[in-house]
């Protein structure tokens, strides 16, 4: 049986907040460190709300996707400039002694969400991934500028996954026509 739980490492594609409100006992009985990646505003809205409840302090760190010491010893940088953001997530009682243990570390105070922006927009692919899926997209586009987005457009992770981008396009195209032509027949038939 395990006694306490020191540190949680959390990389579940969006889900965190669920994982967190699954492991609330533990979390509130062991206080422990948690480390998890963060791949968007709402996903970080989600985190810091559980956070500021159970008195935690929130760190952010940006790492690049490629770690040339990784496991496989595979030289070239498969996902090209891309970047991810982890949040640390440290009990306030923990805090002071945490950043000791831990000095040279680029980590950014997380305070609210305004503080979440910064670092993901220094995501190279955070404006495709993420902003391109938002409501104002189709008005405002994501031709803002952003030193990031101009790295993104050179980026190898950018090329390679042209293909995929241009299949959802004609997905959505094939879609919006269906959708369309769906209507019209409803409407033709009413008459």
């Amino acid at each position: 049986m395990i006694e306490k739980i020191d540190v949680i490492k959390l990389d579940v594609e969006g889900m965190e907040r669920s994982v967190l409100e699954g492991a609330v006992e533990t979390i509130s009985r062991d206080r422990p460190i948690v480390f998890c990646e963060c791949n968007s505003l709402s996903a970080g809205f989600e985190i810091l709300e559980f956070c500021k409840a159970r008195q935690y302090d929130t760190y952010g760190f940006l790492a690049s996707a490629y770690n040339p010491s990784n496991f496989n010893r595979v030289k070239r940088k498969l996902f090209g400039d891309a970047k991810e953001l982890a949040l640390l997530l440290v009990p306030r009682e923990r805090t002071a002694r945490t950043l000791e243990a831990i000095v040279g570390v680029p980590l950014l105070p997380i305070h609210n969400l305004e503080d979440l922006v910064l670092p993901l927009l220094h995501k190279p692919q955070y404006a495709r991934e993420v902003l391109a899926k938002t409501a104002p997209y189709s008005l405002l586009g994501i031709n803002f500028p952003s030193p990031a987005i101009d790295e993104l457009h050179h980026s190898t992770s950018w090329r390679m996954t042209a293909p995929l981008r241009l299949m959802a396009s004609c997905f959505q195209s094939v879609r919006s026509a269906f959708s369309h032509s769906k209507k019209v027949a409803m409407s033709t038939s009413k008459r």
